[in-house]
């Protein structure tokens, strides 16, 4: 993520809002971190905004869109936003 950085400036630069979708994140509850009780998985979860946040430092936070939806059936999705 941290070569991302430059790209994200860009954006933000050009006048844009950067979107960070991580839709892997909010699945991984269900998935791979299924066995993990509610506060591990926000530990992992925790680390996993790190490296986004630490690519996106320089532009304000007012600016960035973060969204980390996941589709755990065909009727509901999870929603989370760190």
């Amino acid at each position: 993520m941290s070569a991302m950085r430059f790209e994200y400036e860009a954006i933000a630069a050009a006048g844009f809002d950067p979107q960070v979708d991580r839709p892997d994140l909010a699945m991984g509850r269900h998935i791979q971190y299924a066995s993990f009780d509610l506060p591990e998985f926000r530990k992992r979860a925790t680390k996993h905004a790190e490296a986004p946040n630490h690519a996106l430092r320089n532009i304000p936070a007012e600016r960035v869109r973060r969204q980390y939806i996941g589709a755990t059936t065909k009727a509901r999705a999870a929603t989370m936003f760190l």
